[in-house]
């Protein structure tokens, strides 16, 4: 599981990975269409490939 925040492009795409993350969600901004999540790697790629979410922010080891 990773701390990410994930910048979505379309009212569309960020309210059906909200659906789809679900328990993963730390907080969410609407007006940014943004999510903080909780997320394994395998949902991080859904955002990338089927949603088109940029990864803004994530951990450095």
């Amino acid at each position: 599981m990773e701390k990410v925040i994930l910048q979505f492009q379309t009212p569309q795409d960020f309210q059906s990975f909200r659906k789809m993350a679900g328990e993963s969600i730390i907080s969410v901004s609407i007006v940014e269409l943004s999510i903080i999540c909780n997320c394994a790697l395998v949902d991080i790629a859904s955002a990338i490939n089927q949603f088109g979410a940029v990864v803004r922010d994530a951990p450095t080891q």
